[in-house]
């Protein structure tokens, strides 16, 4: 296999499940008086159904982070006739991200694989992560390897994958060329093809084991994150 000197990882649903996401939207729900009604099962299913004209705002930046985040809780929220104030909101978003977090746990297997990359490779996490992708990190015990410098925030940077300028940020930072960069993740437009138009390979978890989306031939397909021991090592 041709050498490579940088790998960058997606984080979400990559190095990260998004199970935290869900029991900390169900633990929420069953905690909150304003909520505690409501089906929390029901609700997980609504706020995980965006209505297009709400993603497209905020791909076109015309929402904040901050704004997307409100406009989503509230959208779920109509659904079961609740109509909360903007304070409201956010006290039950804040209870949100308490809790999910404490559903991230450290995988030892992916620790340990992590560290093993290190040493033949650069790292970094390129991310479209709404939700402090730091503590995310941290929870996962694996601050000792991704820090502020190697992590690539979308709202912080003001790109969004697909838009060249995110993964340029990281190549730019340790002054390599995308053929020597190898992007790893889960989603097909972001993690396959938008690097790979740049000129990186790109390694696809493709968890559900779906036929590609396009032509693009990425350099492997795997489904569980820790085939890259075979591939990488």
């Amino acid at each position: 296999m041709k050498e490579y000197q940088l790998l960058l990882f997606d984080l979400d649903d990559t190095l990260l499940s998004s199970d935290w996401f869900k029991e900390g939207i169900m633990q929420t729900i069953q905690s909150n008086s304003l909520t505690r009604h409501v089906d929390p099962a029901m609700f997980l299913e609504k706020k995980l159904m965006l209505p297009k004209p709400l993603i497209t705002q905020f791909k076109n930046r015309e929402l904040s982070p901050h704004e997307f985040r409100r406009a989503r809780w509230k959208h779920a929220l109509s659904h079961f006739e609740l109509f909360p104030d903007e304070d409201a909101i956010d006290e039950l978003h804040g209870l949100f991200l308490q809790s999910g977090m404490s559903f991230i746990k450290e995988n030892e297997d992916l620790t340990c694989l992590l560290q093993d990359l290190q040493k033949h490779y650069q790292l970094a996490i390129v991310t479209n992560a709404l939700y402090d992708p730091l503590l995310k990190i941290s929870n996962l015990k694996l601050a000792h390897l991704f820090t502020k410098d190697n992590v690539f925030q979308a709202e912080e940077l003001d790109y969004r994958k697909p838009d060249p300028e995110l993964y340029w940020a990281a190549l730019n930072h340790f002054q390599a060329q995308p053929e020597q960069a190898v992007f790893i993740g889960d989603s097909w437009t972001h993690d396959v093809v938008g690097p790979m138009e740049l000129g990186m390979e790109a390694i696809w978890v493709n968890h559900q084991n779906v036929p590609p989306p396009s032509s693009h031939k990425p350099l492997e397909e795997i489904t569980k994150i820790m085939e890259l021991r075979s591939i990488l090592l």
